[in-house]
C-alpha cells in the first residue's frame, strides 16, 4: 500500500495508487546490477582453456568445473561458460553476492548454450548449496546415464538448496535449458529439473526475491520445476520419501516474491511446475505440455502446475495441455491442469488456457482449496472433472470461465491389480463425467459455499454438474450441449441460458510450443470472443468483476464493463466517458469511470451544490445499483445525492436524496452502494451532488461504477427445490430455508455487485417465531481473513404467520491491524433459530451503505 499523504497533500493530490501484485510483477525485470569496483568476470573453456590459465580474460579461460568448485567467488563476480561447449560432471556453487551484485554464472561467445552434462546415477548437475544472491542465467543442463525409458536412481539438473540459513534472498534462474534428467519415471516430488528445498530443523527457513524465469525443462522422469520445504508447521506434504528430506516439519516460514514466470515445461513423468510454502507466489505466462506422461510407473497423482501450503498465489495466463496422456493411476487420480493443494487459501487462478488434459482443467485438494477465485479461464476438451472440489473446499467461486467440452473419449493405460507395469496393464477410454464434482470425499464438513455463475459451458457430452448436490450453487450460467441436444442444467440455477453462446471460433485453440506473452495467449483464444449477437453479451452478475484496487480486466486485455457483465472468459469492449459541471481541481473525471479506484477527481474548490457528475456509456448497459467510491470519505466524500438514468430523450431521476454516510478519513476507498427501486438498461448515469464534506475546499470520487445483482451461497444444507439465490432476489415473497441446520460454522455467503462498505444487513423472514433466526454474527471477507463486523445480535420475532418481518443488523468497518478494508463478500453466521418445522429461513438478505 502507498504511503498514506498528509492531509495538505491529499487536497491537492490524487490519492497515490495502490501497488498491485500483477503491475509488481510486470515491472520486475531484471536489470543488470553495476558491479562494485572488485568484480571479476572469469572464463571457463572446456577445450581450449587451462585451470593454469588466470581465467580472468577469454583469451587464458580456466578449463574444468573443479577449478570453478573450488573458487570463492566475491560480490559482483561473473563466471561465464564458453558457448558451445560441454562439462561432464557437477557445478557446485558455493559462494554468494548481495543484492546489488549477485555472482553470476552465465555464458560467453556465441553458438549453443554451455553443456554441464550431470550423468545421472543420483546425483544433481547444477548445485546452488546455502548461497544467497546468485543468478544462473543462459545455460544448458542434463542428468542423465543416457536411457528415459528404465527406471533409474532419481536425479537433478538444478537444485537451489537452503538449511538452517534463515532467509535466503535474491536466487535467479533464468534462460535456461534443462532436460534428459534420470528418475522413477513418477511423481517423485523434490526431484527432477530445477528443484528449490528450504530444509533444516534449527533455523527456520524460507526464500525471498526467488526467481525462475524462461525456463525450458522436458524430459525429466520425475518433475520439471518443483519447490518444497520442511518450514511447514505440519500444514503441508513434504514427501521426505520422495524428496530425501528427512527433517521434521517446523515452524511455518513462506518464501516470498517467488516469481515462476515464463518457463517451458513439457515431456515430465511427474508435475509440471509446483510451489510450496509461500506467500503472495505468482505463478504466470508458463506453458507446460504433456507432464505425468511417459510414466513408468503407476500410482501417485499429479497435475501440470500446482501449489502447496500457499497463501494468496496468483496463477495466472499460464497454459496447460495434454497433461497424463498415459497415464498409470487406476483411477484418475489427479491429472489436472491445475491444484490448489495441502493447506492452500485465497488462491487467485485466472485467466489461463488448459487443453485436452485427463483429469479437467482444476482440482482442489487435502484442505486447500479455501477462498480460492477461478476466474477468466479458458477450458478446452478437458476430460473427466472439469472441476474437481474435494476436502477443503470451502468459499470457492467460479465465474467468468468458458468451459467447452467434448464427447470424445481418450485411451489411458490400466496397470495390472499389484506390482509396478512399464505398459503391463490394459486400456480404457476416459471421457468427461462431471462438470463440477464433490462427491469425492462425500460430505466434508469443511467443504461447500462453492459458487458458479457468469460462466458458457458447452457440454456435448451431457454430463451431470455437481455430483453431489448441495455444496454447490449457480445463477446465470449458459448452457449448450450442440444442436439438437438438450442441455443438463442445474435445477438451482434461476437465471440459466440454454442457447448457442455464439463465440467466434471456439473448440480449435492449438497448444503453443513456447511460453506464451499475455498479447500471445489472446490471439491463441481468440476464437472464444463472443460474436456480436451472443446471448452470453450482458447477461452477468457484477459480483466479483471489480477489483478492489486496479482496473477490472479479463485476461485479454479487455475491461470488464460496468453493469451486467458478460458470460464466459472474453468481455466486449464498452467504452465510458465523464463529465462534469463541479470544475475540477485534481484529476480529471474520466478517473470516475477507469475502474481503478487508485485514481480520482476532485472539483474545483467550493463548488456550487447540486452539481453534477455525469457518466455515459457506448453501449446500454443494465443495473440495479450504482456504486460510489471515495477516499478520505469523511472530508471529501458526497453526503447527499439523487441518482439518475438516461432514458433516451430525458434523464429520469430513480433516487432522491440518497444520504451518504462514509466511514473513514483515510486513504482507503471505500464503496457505498446505492440501490435503485428496479433494474434499468440505460446508457447513461448522472449523480446529482446536493452536499458534501469539503474539509480541503473540494469534494472528490474515485469511482461510479453500476452493478447488477448479488450472489448468494452456503454450506448449509438447502431444503428441497429452494435455491439460496431466492434470498438476494430483492423479492420478499421468495424464500430460502436450511435442511437439518449447523450453527456456528456454517454460513450464508452474500458476494456484492462491488465491493461495499456496508452499514446494515436487513434480514427478512416469514413465520419468524416458527423459523427466523434468533442470534446471528457477520463476517467481513478480507484479504487478512474473515473480521467480525457484528457478534451474537439477538433476533426476536413477533408472528408465526406468512407476513413478512424485517430486522437490522448493524455492521461495524472491517479494519485488522491498523488497516482498514472495503470487503466484496460478507458472510451471514446464524449461531441459533427457531426451528419448529427442522430447519430456519430467510426470506431476503440485503446489504446496506
Amino acid at each position: 500500500m502507498a504511503v498514506q499523504p498528509s492531509r495538505h497533500r491529499t487536497r491537492r493530490t490524487l490519492v497515490p495508487a495502490l501497488a498491485t501484485l500483477v503491475a509488481a510483477v510486470g515491472g520486475a525485470g531484471l536489470a543488470t546490477s553495476p558491479a562494485h569496483a572488485a568484480a571479476t568476470t572469469y572464463y571457463v573453456d572446456a577445450a581450449a582453456g587451462s585451470d593454469s590459465n588466470a581465467g580472468t580474460s577469454s583469451a587464458a579461460p580456466w578449463q574444468s568445473l573443479a577449478k570453478v568448485n573450488a573458487t570463492a567467488f566475491q560480490p559482483g563476480d561473473t563466471v561465464a561458460f564458453k558457448a558451445g561447449a560441454t562439462w561432464n560432471g557437477r557445478l557446485v556453487v558455493s559462494s554468494s553476492g548481495t543484492a546489488a551484485t549477485p555472482v553470476t554464472f552465465t555464458s560467453y561467445g556465441s553458438g549453443s548454450k554451455p553443456l554441464i552434462a550431470g550423468g545421472g546415477g543420483g546425483t544433481t548437475a547444477v548445485t546452488l548449496d546455502n548461497v544467497h544472491d546468485v543468478t544462473l542465467d543462459g545455460l544448458e543442463v542434463t542428468n542423465s546415464a543416457g536411457d528415459l525409458s528404465v527406471q533409474t536412481a532419481s536425479s537433478r539438473g538444478v537444485l537451489v538448496l537452503a538449511k538452517d540459513l534463515g532467509t535466503d534472498s535474491g536466487i535467479t534462474v533464468r534462460n535456461l535449458h534443462v532436460h534428459h534428467i534420470d528418475g522413477q519415471g513418477k511423481s517423485d516430488i523434490g526431484q527432477g529439473g530445477i528443484v528449490v528445498m528450504a530444509r533444516g530443523s534449527s533455523t527456520p527457513t524460507s526464500f525471498a526475491h526467488l526467481h525462475l524465469l524462461d525456463n525450458e525443462v522436458d524430459h525429466a522422469n520425475a518433475y520439471g520445476i518443483t519447490m518444497i520445504s520442511n518450514w511447514c508447521a505440519g500444514g503441508c506434504a513434504y514427501f521426505s520419501d520422495q524428496s530425501g528430506d528427512t527433517d521434521p516439519a517446523g515452524a511455518f516460514t513462506p518464501s516470498t516474491d517467488v516469481l515462476v514466470q515464463g518457463n517451458h515445461v513439457h515431456d515430465v513423468s511427474g508435475g509440471g511446475i509446483q510451489t510450496s510454502t509461500t506467500q503472495s507466489a505468482v505463478i504466470q505466462n508458463n506453458t507446460v505440455d504433456r507432464a505425468v506422461t511417459n510414466r513408468l510407473q503407476y500410482g501417485g497423482g499429479n497435475v501440470g502446475i500446482w501449489w502447496q501450503n500457499d497463501r494468496d498465489t496468483l496463477v495466472q495466463h499460464n497454459v496447460v495441455a495434454n497433461t497424463a496422456l498415459n497415464n498409470f493411476n487406476v483411477d484418475n487420480q489427479d491429472d489436472q491442469a491445475f491444484d490448489a493443494d495441502e493447506d492452500t487459501r485465497r488462491s487467485i487462478v485466472q485467466g489461463n488456457f488448459s487443453v485436452n488434459n485427463a483429469g479437467g482443467f482444476f482440482l482442489a485438494c487435502c484442505g486447500g482449496g479455501g477462498d480460492a477465485v477461478l476466474r477468466y479461464n479458458v477450458s478446452q476438451h478437458d476430460l473427466f472433472h472439469t472441476f474437481t472440489l474435494t476436502d477443503g473446499s470451502y468459499r470457492i467461486r467460479i465465474y467468468g470461465n468458458t468451459v467447452w467440452g467434448t464427447a470424445d473419449t481418450q485411451t489411458q493405460w490400466q496397470p495390472p491389480s499389484s506390482g509396478n507395469a512399464e505398459h503391463g496393464g490394459t486400456t480404457r477410454q476416459v471421457g468427461l463425467k462431471t462438470i463440477v464434482d464433490t462427491s469425492y470425499d462425500g460430505a466434508s464438513p469443511d467443504k461447500g459455499d462453492i459458487g458458479v455463475y457468469d460462466n458458457v459451458f458447452y457440454n456435448p457430452a451431457n454430463v451431470p454438474f455437481n455430483a453431489l448436490g448441495g455444496q454447490a450453487h449457480y445463477s446465470h450460467n449458459l448452457y449448450y450441449g450442440g444442436s439438437g441436444i438438450t442441455p443438463t442444467v442445474p435445477a438451482d440455477d434461476p437465471a440459466a441460458i440454454t442457447a448457442d453462446p455464439q463465440l467466434t471460433a471456439p473448440g480449435n485453440a492449438a497448444v503453443p510450443t513456447s511460453a506464451l506473452t499475455d498479447s500471445q495467449l489472446a490471439s491463441l483464444l481468440s476464437g472464444y470472443a463472443l460474436g456480436s449477437g451472443s446471448p452470453a453479451r450482458n447477461q452477468g452478475l457484477s459480483a466479483g468483476a471489480l477489483s478492489t484496487t486496479t482496473a477490472p480486466t479479463n485476461p485479454y486485455g479487455t475491461a470488464v464493463p460496468a453493469g451486467a457483465v458478460d458470460l464466459g472468459a472474453w468481455q466486449h469492449p464498452v467504452s465510458a466517458t465523464a463529465s462534469t459541471d463541479l470544475g475540477t481541481s485534481i484529476g480529471n473525471a474520466s478517473a470516475v469511470t477507469d475502474g481503478n479506484q487508485s485514481t480520482s477527481w476532485a472539483s474545483a474548490d467550493t463548488p456550487a451544490l447540486p452539481g453534477t457528475v455525469t457518466v455515459s456509456y457506448g453501449e446500454a448497459r443494465t443495473m440495479d445499483a450504482v456504486d460510489v467510491a471515495a477516499a478520505f470519505g469523511q472530508g471529501q466524500g458526497p453526503t447527499n445525492v439523487d441518482v439518475r438514468t438516461w432514458n433516451g430523450s430525458a434523464w429520469t431521476t430513480q433516487v432522491t436524496g440518497a444520504a451518504l454516510t462514509w466511514n473513514l478519513d483515510t486513504s482507503t476507498v471505500e464503496h457505498l452502494r446505492i440501490p435503485l427501486p428496479a433494474t434499468v438498461t440505460t446508457t447513461g448515469v448522472q449523480l446529482v451532488v446536493h452536499a458534501a464534506n469539503t474539509t480541503w475546499g473540494h469534494l472528490a470520487l474515485s469511482e461510479i461504477r453500476p452493478s447488477y445483482g448479488t450472489f448468494a451461497s452456503t454450506s448449509q444444507d438447502s431444503y428441497a427445490g429452494l435455491g439460496i439465490q431466492n434470498a438476494v432476489d430483492g423479492n420478499t415473497s421468495t424464500s430460502w430455508a436450511t435442511g437439518t441446520p449447523t450453527y456456528g460454522t456454517d454460513g450464508v455467503s452474500i458476494d456484492t455487485g462491488t465491493p461495499q462498505s456496508a452499514r446494515t444487513l436487513r434480514l427478512s423472514a416469514a413465520f419468524g417465531q416458527g423459523q427466523g433466526p434468533t442470534n446471528v454474527s457477520v463476517l467481513a471477507f478480507t484479504p487478512a481473513g474473515n473480521i467480525q463486523v457484528a457478534g451474537n445480535v439477538p433476533l426476536t420475532w413477533n408472528s408465526n404467520t406468512g407476513t413478512v418481518e424485517t430486522r437490522s443488523i448493524a455492521l461495524t468497518t472491517p479494519c485488522a491491524n491498523g488497516v482498514c478494508y472495503t470487503p466484496s463478500r460478507y458472510i451471514l453466521m446464524v449461531n441459533s433459530a427457531n426451528t419448529t418445522w427442522g430447519h430456519w429461513a430467510v426470506n431476503e438478505l440485503a446489504l446496506l451503505s
